[in-house]
């Protein structure tokens, strides 16, 4: 049986490749401002980390002006 705390470090390592690979892909930018412009709600779902969420945010979201 493999130890619970394995699996975490090894979630995070894939986690950590995740972020360091992450990319938006052509065309989300520019629906989601079409989204904001229009007032549609949007979400994000994801089963990724609250780390890997906001690092999407604040590296991919943010610097393109989305909301």
């Amino acid at each position: 049986m493999v130890a619970r705390s394995s699996v975490i470090d090894g979630i995070g390592k894939m986690e950590g490749e995740g972020r360091r690979t992450l990319e938006l892909l052509p065309g989300v930018a520019a629906l989601a401002q079409w989204l904001h412009v229009r007032r549609i709600p949007m979400a994000l779902v994801t089963r990724n980390s609250r780390v890997t969420t906001d690092h999407l945010v604040e590296t991919l979201w943010k610097p393109q002006g989305l909301p």
